[in-house]
């Protein structure tokens, strides 16, 4: 059962099926010592909803003429273009799990950690890399541009674990995180929504 909801435009949604001609890599296959690597934007779509909800654009603006350096958030909130291509090349690259970043790499971070049965660490240089890249519309909105890459989803980006002697550019992912062991003994709850620093390490840990 989907939402139900009212508007004034009509519109149209289309499901798409396909096969896979090959091995099918799922979300469950990571491993304690895989690098995650990301591939797409991360936080921009978060970062063009705020813009436009916050009205600091305006509804109608369109393209560069009209939105300046806020033209790429604004684009990929309204208009999101997978790279479906980095999927096919961290495959073949030796990837050992992969899915969308629908949902933010906080969210769907946690999913892939349950299913694989590992602990996902994020690196804090590179989250903060990712986030400077949006200090432009976070200044203008005044919020924290870490939250929007952790949490911002409709990205529709791509993460893969691999095993780390391979280069994350065989597969076009940008390296953020690493997939560590669950601990026996102490095991640490977190939430979605809250994430726990410790030593430069962004932690997500799946009880």
């Amino acid at each position: 059962m989907g939402r139900l909801e009212r508007g004034e435009k009509l519109v149209v949604s289309i499901t798409a099926f396909g096969y896979c001609p090959g091995p099918v890599v799922r979300r469950d296959g990571a491993r304690p010592g895989d690098v995650i690597a990301v591939s797409g934007t991360l936080g921009f779509s978060y970062a063009g909803l705020d813009l436009l909800q916050g009205g600091y654009v305006a509804s109608h603006a369109r393209g560069v003429e009209e939105l300046g350096e806020l033209e790429p958030f604004v684009r990929t909130y309204r208009s999101p273009r997978p790279p479906l291509g980095s999927g096919v090349a961290a495959a073949g690259a030796g990837a050992r799990a992969m899915m969308d970043l629908s949902d933010g790499p906080a969210a769907d971070a946690t999913r892939m950690a349950a299913a694989s049965g590992v602990v996902i660490d994020f690196d804090r240089p590179s989250i903060e890399e990712e986030a400077w890249k949006l200090q432009g519309p976070a200044l203008i909105c005044r919020a924290d541009p870490v939250r929007w890459v952790l949490q911002g989803g409709e990205s529709m980006g791509c993460s893969r674990p691999s095993h780390p002697m391979r280069n994350c550019r065989r597969g076009s992912g940008r390296s953020v995180a690493r997939a560590n062991a669950r601990p026996g003994r102490r095991r640490v709850r977190c939430s979605m929504a809250r994430f726990c620093a410790v030593r430069g390490i962004i932690s997500l840990q799946i009880p």
